[in-house]
């Protein structure tokens, strides 16, 4: 059963609440018809304040059924409350019009307002009959405005549709989940939030066409909403994504790809997913990526993405030949797919290899290193770092990879600049803010460091080479 006592807690309008309140308080101490009266009130009440809500925000209907209030309101007297009552007999309808309310909910409303005159004017029943409700009889009344209109903002059913719609499309849409679930989840009611969400599960697994927009596009802000509209509700959302999943054999192969593509890591999606769905994925799969017969194929980004999915476990599981395609893959295609997913721990074992040897170390730090640099370990360090490592040899490189890493008072930079410092000490001025760094680290790292200290000194002409440093204490290498 209902608990009257909460659900008024979560009534719309403040204003209304003490209305609520108050029949509340009439049904606990037993007085029916008090408890009928309160709640037409309170519901009439709460529509002309949403109607004066709806009405600044530009309906016109709404707008003007509030001039004709207004009207009534500046008459005053007999006039006054005769204009009310004629407003008032066709609320129900205008906020059926204005899909406030739906055709069941005006049907049981226009019971209450029918019970509310009998309640408050005894001379409509016949041979002067009172009207007696029950108590159970008055509390269904009071339920029945709880949920079909008393705690619900001023959601309008196809209006909040549309706009979802028009936010999504956008094409300054920010992908804030808190935003969606306050303006499209939690002020609308049930049926339309059905709706709603239905609506972003279409769009994110089928890929929907959509009006002067990229309809990739658009499904990639549906998905960012399904997956807020999930955290919310799971029920709701696996129910819209299933009905959807259904559907999207239908579609063309490039759209169910990236339906993978988009929603591969979303569990709701996977769940519904048939064996035959899956091994239908991984002929698609198959035909798109590179293998044997085109090992210096260069893939597309798309592409490329997709065959970054080899990293998700459950994916792995489903399409083991993912596996074996990315084993086959050469280096830079390998670079390609680690890219996408870098933090990986599938890619981990690889990562360091491709970097290591990479034609373009900044790249390869930048777009591969950086995002695991601060887990890397002093062996992996020492791998990339190492005598055939081609990213030693990028100055810039190295201060990015130092400056990301969590091992600053690691010997592996000592050992890196006193190897430049034997190969090719010419170049050791590009890395005199590394050598720097290392000297001011401890008396061993200062003892090291000193004879390339003078070596630098010499070699350092009046603009040194580098300018900005390893530490932000250090402006050359001999202070």
């Amino acid at each position: 059963m209902l608990n009257l006592e909460d659900r008024i807690n979560h009534v719309w309008n403040p204003d209304v609440r003490p209305l609520v309140a108050e029949a509340y308080r009439c049904y606990s101490s037993g007085s029916p018809r008090a408890v009928i009266v309160l709640t037409w009130t309170a519901v009439c009440g709460d529509l002309i304040h949403k109607l004066y809500q709806l009405a600044e925000d530009g309906e016109g209907r709404a707008e003007t059924v509030t001039k004709n209030i207004d009207g009534a309101s500046e008459k005053g007297g007999g006039e006054a409350v005769k204009a009310m009552q004629a407003i008032e007999s066709a609320l129900l309808q205008t906020a059926m019009d204005l899909e406030l309310i739906d055709f069941t909910e005006k049907e049981l409303l226009d019971r209450l307002q029918r019970d509310r005159n009998l309640c408050a004017h005894p001379s409509l029943r016949p041979l002067g009959q009172l009207f007696t409700p029950t108590l159970d009889y008055a509390r269904a009344h009071l339920a029945t405005a709880l949920e079909a209109v008393l705690t619900h903002p001023p959601s309008q059913g196809r209006k909040v549709i549309e706009r979802f719609a028009h936010h999504v499309a956008a094409h300054d849409f920010v992908d804030s989940p808190q935003h969606v679930l306050l303006t499209f989840y939690d002020r609308v009611k049930p049926a339309t939030r059905a709706k709603v969400v239905d609506l972003a599960a279409k769009h994110a697994v089928l890929e929907l066409d959509v009006a002067d927009r990229k309809a990739w596009q658009v499904a990639d802000h549906h998905a960012a909403c399904l997956r807020a509209f999930a955290d919310r509700d799971r029920e709701l959302a696996a129910t819209a994504v299933a009905k959807a999943v259904g559907r999207l054999p239908s579609r063309p192969a490039s759209v169910q790809l990236r339906a993978l593509l988009r929603l591969g890591e979303f569990d709701l999606f996977v769940t519904p997913m048939g064996a035959a769905m899956w091994n239908h994925f991984e002929t698609l799969l198959a035909a798109r990526l590179p293998d044997a017969t085109r090992p210096d194929a260069l893939m597309t980004e798309e592409e490329s993405a997709l065959a970054a999915l080899v990293a998700v476990d459950h994916l792995r599981a489903r399409m083991p030949s993912l596996d074996t395609k990315f084993q086959n893959m050469n280096f830079l295609q390998a670079s390609q797919t680690i890219v996408h997913r870098p933090t990986a721990p599938y890619f981990r074992p690889v990562v360091i290899l491709v970097a290591a040897n990479s034609p373009d170390p900044e790249d390869a730090v930048k777009n591969i290193l950086l995002p695991i640099a601060p887990s890397l370990t002093e062996s992996e360090l020492r791998s990339l770092l190492g005598k055939n490592s081609s990213l030693k040899e990028s100055p810039t490189a190295v201060r990015w990879l130092w400056s990301a890493s969590g091992h600053h008072d690691s010997r592996v930079w000592e050992e890196l600049v006193l190897d430049v410092s034997t190969r090719a000490p010419d170049r050791l001025q590009n890395f005199s803010l590394l050598v720097s760094s290392i000297a001011r680290r401890d008396e061993a790292g200062r003892l090291a460091m000193e004879p390339l200290i003078e070596l630098i000194r010499e070699q350092m002409t009046e603009e040194p080479i580098m300018t900005t440093g390893f530490d932000t204490r250090a402006d050359n290498a001999d202070q």
